[in-house]
């Protein structure tokens, strides 16, 4: 099971990143309905996808037990960190950006692949990690 919660904290992931670059794409002060529309379809796919994830981890909360310490941190963090962006998201910080911190947006408007490779390299430790015990 927590594998498969694992690869679902990825999935959540990919629209999580998805939905932060999508945010960003515009003119500077208007957000055109159809990029907010498709974002916050985005934002909450992700969340299901983490409330997923969540529910799969408590339901086999013993197996989740005998894990390595590092593995639930990486687990932990990462479930924290998603929370948190779906926060941002749905307080619409990340609509702001273009208007407060115009550098910022920039930056964040490619933010897409390297954190692809990130949450990838998280998941393969994840599932090499779920493989072998303490």
């Amino acid at each position: 099971m927590f594998r498969i919660a694992s690869i679902s904290l990825f999935t959540a992931y990919i629209f999580l990143l998805q939905f932060i670059t999508t945010s960003q794409i515009g003119p500077d002060w208007e957000i055109p309905y159809a990029i907010l529309k498709k974002s916050r379809l985005m934002l909450v796919v992700g969340l299901l996808f983490v409330i997923i994830s969540g529910v799969l981890v408590l339901i086999s909360y013993k197996s989740f037990d005998k894990y390595r310490i590092s593995i639930k941190v990486i687990y932990i963090s990462l479930i924290i960190i998603a929370l948190g962006i779906i926060g941002l998201g749905l307080g619409g910080v990340f609509y702001q950006l273009p208007i407060r911190f115009p550098m910022l947006s920039s930056t964040i408007k490619y933010v897409f692949w390297p954190g692809l490779i990130i949450s990838f390299v998280l998941l393969v430790k994840l599932l090499v990690g779920s493989a072998t015990y303490h």
